[in-house]
């Protein structure tokens, strides 16, 4: 297995064990790079599972590919997400309660504070 498909599967394991986080992974190729984006910050920096998770695959692929980088962050425009490779995002109206989302996001979208269940808006990664 390739560190592309290793990766892949290990997202997949982190959408099943933590239901309400988005995921954006792609390759950087000017630095050779996996990138792995993470949101909300919430679950990043508050989610015991989402922790054993990162510290387990870092381990992981620092064993299995020596020679490749990987990188896990918040949504960053200093990485280059130009070659993504995998995606999962969750829809606002997954969230009951808006402390999941970053303090600062709500402000971002005209109205967010008058969405109902039936709005259909997608959380950007």
């Amino acid at each position: 297995m390739d560190a592309k498909d290793f990766i892949k599967s290990q997202i997949v394991d982190l959408i099943q064990k933590v239901k309400s986080v988005s995921v954006k992974y792609a390759y950087e190729e000017c630095t050779d790079f996996h990138i792995i984006e993470i949101s909300p910050e919430a679950i990043r920096r508050g989610s015991n599972e989402f922790i054993d998770w990162e510290y387990n695959l870092n381990n992981k692929f620092s064993e299995l590919y020596p020679e490749e980088d990987l990188l896990i962050s918040e949504p960053s425009f200093f990485n280059d997400m130009r070659n993504v490779i995998y995606t999962h995002n969750i829809h606002i109206q997954d969230f009951r309660n808006k402390e999941f989302l970053e303090p600062s996001f709500s402000s971002l979208i005209k109205g967010f504070d008058n969405c109902s269940d039936n709005d259909y808006y997608c959380l950007a990664s």
